[in-house]
């Protein structure tokens, strides 16, 4: 079997809870899954960072809240390819819960989620 190279690329997506109640905000603008609701913030992890660290600084740029690192509670971690018997690329994508922050939700980058709910 020859070898290949394929892209990793890491995501970490964060869900603000408040009891039963869990922030959304719907995608706009992006090129991606434009119009549905997705997490509360989410994003790719920088080069050299942690996937708690990416969690932590995009909730601070969607959502204009602080988070702790350790308020993060893991919930799940998916791979995922796009399907073909070599894929070029893959995906790492880490879920986190979290039930305290610093700060008010709101909407940081309104041309890519023009809405909160």
């Amino acid at each position: 079997m020859a070898a290949h190279s394929f892209a990793l690329v890491p995501s970490s997506y964060v869900l603000l809870l408040r009891g039963r109640e869990v922030l959304l905000q719907r995608r706009h603008h992006t090129g991606y899954m434009d119009g549905f609701w997705v997490a509360g913030a989410a994003g790719h992890v920088e080069p050299g960072e942690a996937a708690r660290q990416g969690a932590v600084r995009e909730t601070a740029e969607e959502l204009g809240v602080e988070i702790e690192p350790a308020a993060l509670e893991l919930l799940t971690v998916m791979q995922r390819t796009d399907g073909t018997d070599t894929p070029r690329e893959q995906r790492v994508d880490w879920f986190w819960a979290c039930r305290s922050w610093a700060g008010e939700p709101r909407i940081c980058e309104p041309g890519k989620a023009p809405h909160l709910e």
